[in-house]
């Protein structure tokens, strides 16, 4: 399974004493500066659709507000609006040429517009790229830069020795940040300089132990490694963090059937799932083997369809929907079965085992 990178949000944080001073009231009532303290604070609190009108109200008093830009840009953003949060991105730079967060945050917006779309916005990345470029030309000491342009190298460039040094650039501006070593970590790994990985992990950790998605990548690491226990340990903490933390519940459900507690491993699939219900497949595929392995047949067909129909396409899945089928053994399954395996080979010719299911077919 690949591992995403993920990268430092860019919210606006409050002070905790302005947060809780910051409650609805009519929008005249308050200075911009109260409306853009409000705004944040319903950022911070992921009221996204309040945030934006707060900033909107900003913005109709101070239309060049770059803070209440970037805030409504962030609102829009965060509701999937991506064309109209670039939108003001692009007038906050137009207001504030040299502002190195509206520059960062540009890039970022792009870079998230191409995953929603890889084909319309098939130059997003290399545009970012552009944004950071022009964005170092103004202030090379701006750690959050290099950290995004490492992003944007990683993935979906797979550059992934160019993504390295830009990590190691933002640390060495800026050590104090545990999202760039767990950046730097992940980089390390793809690279297979794992031990690498596990310092930059580790490094994560001892600046913010509560960082879910830097247990996330050390308990998927151990897993690698075959150290199941610690594996499961660090994913169980990464989960108890972030319950919402897709790639955690999975890992976690991961290293327990692998470790020989397949049962213990459902659930975390299951909650997979009810995260996201088609962003891993596997998911689907890997709760079909719990219940193959536990002689719940018909449940495991339904699930093993699920994970090959869902894209990408995938030979394992394919795979183990033949077995699904074969265990079950209802009228019409034989066929199904040879037709699952036929696929994973279309698929994957090189894919022995179920090349051998196939042949043993009656």
């Amino acid at each position: 399974m690949r591992f995403s990178i993920l990268m430092l949000s860019l919210l606006l944080v409050l002070p905790a004493a302005l947060a809780q001073q910051a409650t609805p009231r009519a929008g005249s009532e308050f200075t911009v500066e109260e409306l853009l303290t409000q705004g944040n604070f319903y950022l911070a609190r992921g009221d996204f659709l309040l945030a934006q009108r707060i900033f909107q109200l900003a913005l109709e008093r101070e239309p060049s507000n770059v803070d209440a830009l970037l805030g409504q840009g962030r609102a829009l953003i965060s509701q999937g609006q991506l064309s109209l949060g670039i939108r003001d991105y692009q007038r906050a730079i137009e207001v504030a040429p040299n502002h190195m967060a509206a520059h960062v945050r540009l890039a970022q917006a792009y870079w998230a517009q191409y995953f929603t779309d890889r084909i319309t916005f098939a130059e997003r990345p290399v545009q970012a790229l552009e944004v950071l470029q022009r964005a170092e030309r103004i202030n090379s000491q701006y750690a959050d830069l290099y950290n995004m342009r490492g992003v944007i190298l990683f993935d979906p460039l797979g550059r992934l020795d160019e993504a390295r040094v830009a990590f190691e650039r933002a640390i060495a501006l800026n050590s104090n940040v545990a999202q760039y070593h767990t950046n730097l970590g992940t980089v390390y790994r793809s690279l297979g300089q794992l031990e690498l990985a596990l310092t930059s992990f580790r490094r994560a950790l001892t600046i913010r132990p509560d960082d879910a998605e830097a247990r996330n990548q050390l308990g998927s690491l151990f897993f690698v490694l075959g150290r199941c226990d610690d594996a499961i340990f660090e994913l169980q903490q990464a989960v108890a963090l972030n319950p919402r933390l897709l790639e955690a519940s999975f890992n976690l459900g991961r290293a327990l059937f692998d470790c020989n507690q397949v049962a213990a491993s459902a659930p975390h699939f299951q909650r997979a799932i009810e995260i996201d219900p088609v962003s891993l497949p596997p998911a689907y595929t890997f709760l079909a083997r719990v219940h193959l392995s536990q002689g719940r047949f018909a449940q495991a067909v339904t699930e093993a369809q699920k994970g090959a129909l869902l894209p990408p396409e995938s030979a394992e899945a394919f795979y183990w929907l033949g077995r699904a089928y074969e265990a079950r053994n209802n009228t019409g399954d034989i066929a199904a079965a040879r037709q699952a395996y036929q696929q994973a080979l279309e698929i994957d010719p090189n894919f022995t085992l179920a090349r051998e299911a196939l042949n043993r077919l009656p």
